[in-house]
């Protein structure tokens, strides 16, 4: 193994390892939701300032390769991806971060019968799957996975559709409610936001990939 070869393999799992902390952010801010845990959510929010470490360790690892190394080709183009994956990445963090904040500041508010109603649980759980999925299609150099998570979620959207008229609903019947419903559709917001980072993930994989693809099949 050459030397660019062990830096790229050393980029690959640092990224990795963020990946992994950013779904342990994601699966604790629904776990803080659902069980108003103020102080699971405060430990969310606390967390984020090492996420924000891992950004700008990988973005300094990636810089010395560029320095050291010249890349070109297939392995300019990983590293290239890399960076806007951590990018997004610490995007999926800061928005756990603001799910934490939420809890913390809205927990007395929050209406058990919207958050049933709109289905905030499927909604929750269709983003962090999106998140799980990058990881693999990451992980397992997997095109496939990646091309069916760059699509549009559609399911996603129309739940994130439904919800909001559900909740417009809602605040006409109970116009005394209006702050619980505020707050939930800025939850919504926050959770869809995430799903559409794990998409963009996805890109830059695909980006990475197919190179690499044509390059084993001879044609590059």
């Amino acid at each position: 193994m050459t030397h660019l070869e062990e830096e790229i393999l050393q980029t690959k799992t640092e990224t990795l390892k963020m990946f992994q902390l950013v779904i342990y952010q994601v699966e604790n801010a629904y776990k803080a939701i659902f069980t108003r845990d103020a102080a699971l959510a405060m430990s969310i929010k606390d967390r984020e300032e090492q996420i924000n470490r891992m950004e700008l360790e990988i973005e300094k690892q990636v810089e010395n390769v560029f320095a050291l190394f010249n890349p070109v080709a297939i392995d300019l183009r990983f590293l290239l991806s890399i960076l806007r994956i951590i990018y997004n990445l610490e995007r999926i963090g800061d928005s756990t971060k603001s799910i934490a904040k939420f809890v913390i500041k809205k927990k007395f508010i929050l209406d058990e019968d919207i958050i049933n109603t709109i289905g905030l649980n499927e909604i929750y759980e269709a983003a962090f799957k999106s998140v799980l999925l990058a990881k693999e299609a990451f992980e397992k150099e997997d095109v496939k996975v990646a091309y069916r998570l760059a699509e549009k979620n559609s399911d996603l959207e129309e739940g994130c559709d439904d919800a909001q008229i559900k909740i417009a609903d809602y605040i006409r019947r109970s116009p005394e409610k209006i702050d619980h419903g505020l707050s939930i559709l800025s939850l919504i917001r926050k959770i869809e936001r995430m799903e559409g980072q794990s998409r963009n993930i996805a890109r830059e994989i695909i980006f990475y990939l197919e190179a690499k693809i044509l390059r084993h099949q001879g044609k590059i």
